[in-house]
């Protein structure tokens, strides 16, 4: 009896595993019912190595998930880092955007500039004179018998004929080569010949040099035009006002 129960259990159970796919059914005799092995017969797959298995599947994937994580977040520190160290100059300069205040200092500061330039243009402009104005004739306008004639001789130099007719038969004659400064705007000479030249009744004249080492500048005012001799040796040139003619 015991033996007909096993055989019919085994029985089941090959019918069920064959039913499933496990294993393909098996003719089983009666005589071998007591030597038939359930183990044998059943491949039935360990559920606690599966589960072992997927498990560490499981720690497999987590392990990755956090390596991924690690790099993403070592990457965004690196490129904290590398942005810092450019904001800091150490590699290259960081493009900082401006902001107003400074885009309206430094329109201030472009406009404050420009005015300066323009004022200062303004006043060398004022204080300078041409240089080619010193070139031609030139009238004393307190005395109009002094008479100064002005040529150029070369870049800023000159040559200068003072004529002064004191009378008909008395002419005085101050005679220099100068040359031009910018920095103070005058026409700056240092060896001017003063001579002297009487006219006889016959028309005859005759010349004697006072002097040969007179010094002194003639200057231009760019405000009025008028030009203005100052003489060291003997001050002649005091109190004239030159126009030109």
């Amino acid at each position: 009896m015991k033996n007909k129960m096993k055989a019919g259990l085994l029985l089941a159970a090959i019918l069920i595993l064959s039913a499933c796919g496990k294993m393909p059914p098996r003719e089983v005799g009666i005589n071998n019912l007591d030597n038939a092995r359930i183990p044998s017969a059943v491949d039935v797959s360990d559920p606690v190595e599966a589960s072992a298995v997927e498990e560490t599947e499981t720690e497999e994937d987590l392990s990755y998930e956090e390596e991924t994580e690690e790099e993403i977040e070592t990457e965004s520190e690196e490129i904290e880092t590398e942005t810092e160290e450019t904001i800091d100059g150490s590699l290259e300069p960081a493009v900082v955007p401006e902001t107003s205040t400074e885009k309206s200092t430094e329109k201030s500061t472009e406009k404050s500039t420009e005015k300066s330039t323009e004022k200062s243009t303004e006043k060398s402009t004022e204080n300078k004179v041409d240089t080619s104005a010193f070139a031609g004739r030139w009238q004393d306008n307190v005395s109009p018998q002094t008479i100064v004639d002005i040529t150029t001789t070369g870049t800023n130099a000159y040559h200068a004929l003072i004529t002064r007719a004191d009378s008909e038969t008395l002419t005085y004659r101050w005679e220099f080569d100068g040359l031009y400064d910018q920095n103070t705007d005058r026409l700056n000479y240092t060896v001017c010949t003063k001579k002297e030249i009487v006219k006889a009744s016959d028309g005859s004249e005759t010349t004697a040099i006072d002097y040969e080492d007179g010094s002194g500048y003639m200057q231009i005012l760019s405000t009025s035009g008028s030009m203005f001799w100052t003489d060291n040796k003997e001050n002649v040139g005091a109190g004239r006002e030159f126009k030109k003619l």
